[in-house]
């Protein structure tokens, strides 16, 4: 597993940021972001965590019914 961290030039904004987790030669995982004071080690793993957070959420309201109304008398 490796990390790639390159400056990329966006049209219609701007310099941006791109990181790309690579895994068996291949891209996994890639994000744009305009932080450029983090560490790209430490910007993968927190998004990581929030998307298996926002993953769960996604998962237990279609398969649970989390965000079903409370019935009205």
């Amino acid at each position: 597993m490796s990390l790639a961290d390159e400056v990329v030039e966006v049209g219609g904004y701007g310099t941006a940021r791109q990181l790309s987790l690579v895994e068996d030669g291949a891209p996994v995982l890639q994000v744009l972001t305009s932080d450029r004071t983090a560490t790209g080690a430490a910007l993968l793993c927190w998004l990581r965590s929030r998307w298996r957070i926002e993953n769960a959420f996604t998962y237990a309201s279609a398969h649970h019914g989390i965000d079903t109304p409370w019935p009205t008398t």
